[in-house]
């Protein structure tokens, strides 16, 4: 099954969007094949104090309010507001001891269960990065990330793309029991991430193509004190059996969630896709659901979508006035609708 949704089909792009002129991100083609995603970053600074405990008091988490908007180019997000207390979730230990040197381009044999990734990091932007974590469908990193290369860098955001080794059934360790090494997969590489450059903690966030979209979701339900948003393509809250695989958060964070109408998968596709977002929905979060018509690709015109909305959505305790104020709803193409 893994093997199968790291095809990477291709179709062509949705002609139902209407950005205006020069809009467009110049994206190399037309439709993304896999999970290509960005996440903004510039000129916001970040909280020099440890992040509060979902149980912390009323101790400040430190926001960006102060910082001096886009002192210099490039800055491509605002400044955030101080939260009153309840922070992300402090980072827990490195599982292995001393976090090894992280270095831009391939980290072997990483973490708790000695997973590969990819790491790209800017150069050419100031931090605090935001950090987007992109799951694919069992491919190697290289070919996903690749094709983002003109964008991670201008724009200011580390991109961690874990290596697709089929370790597990279904590709990323994850199961309706709470299967939990990639998880802690996860942890491993935000904390020593953190240690070591200057991470925006309240913009991390996760991405996914189809077995990938289902564990950006998996990871959602699991580490809601962590991620601030998320995006799915062509993934669900189910296993092939139908079985529930995604637990909802304790912390409603919210998610941009695209499908290929009917032409997409059976199990990670449309029908998994208004499951996952009803429940969401049910337990309080903002979620959005997009049919782009076009079965299981990630058309590239969506990318800019999927920006925009996790640009609006840093971490917030509560987060009801932020996705409000975001207004992101209202410049969401006309098949994307609030759940």
């Amino acid at each position: 099954m893994a093997a199968d949704h790291g095809s990477g089909r291709i179709g062509p792009a949705p002609r139902r969007l209407a950005y205006p002129p020069g809009s467009m991100p110049k994206a190399p083609g037309a439709v993304l094949g896999l999970a290509l995603l960005l996440v903004p970053g510039g000129c916001a600074r970040s909280p020099s104090t440890p992040s509060a405990s979902p149980t912390a008091g009323p101790t400040p988490f430190p926001g960006t309010a102060s910082c001096d908007p886009c002192p210099g180019l490039p800055c491509t997000r605002p400044c955030l507001p101080a939260l009153a207390a309840g922070g992300p979730a402090d980072l827990p230990p490195y599982s292995r001891g001393t976090c090894p040197a992280l270095v831009p381009g391939r980290n072997p044999g990483f973490g708790y269960n000695g997973r590969s990734f990819l790491l790209h990091v800017p150069t050419s932007t100031r931090g605090p990065f935001a950090v987007v974590f992109l799951w694919g469908a069992g491919t190697h990193p290289e070919t996903i990330a690749g094709l983002l290369s003109a964008f991670y860098d201008v724009d200011g955001y580390i991109l961690v793309v874990p290596e697709g080794e089929p370790f597990y059934p279904l590709t990323w360790s994850m199961d309706s029991r709470g299967s939990d090494d990639d998880l802690r997969f996860f942890d491993d590489v935000l904390t020593c991430l953190d240690q070591q450059f200057p991470v925006d903690r309240r913009r991390v966030h996760s991405a996914g193509y189809s077995v990938g979209a289902c564990f950006s979701a998996y990871l959602m339900g699991h580490r809601s004190w962590t991620l601030a948003s998320f995006a799915s393509y062509s993934g669900g809250d189910q296993m092939p059996s139908g079985r529930q695989l995604v637990p909802m958060p304790p912390h409603p964070i919210p998610g941009l969630l695209f499908h290929g109408g009917d032409r997409d998968d059976l199990w990670a596709g449309k029908e998994a896709t208004l499951s996952l977002a009803r429940r969401m929905a049910a337990n309080g979060q903002f979620t959005v659901a997009c049919d782009h018509g076009f079965g299981h690709v990630v058309p590239g015109a969506t990318v800019r979508d999927m920006w925009a909305f996790l640009l609006a959505h840093p971490f917030s305790p509560g987060n009801e006035a932020a996705w409000a104020a975001g207004g992101i709803s209202g410049r969401l193409p006309d098949w994307c609708r609030v759940f």
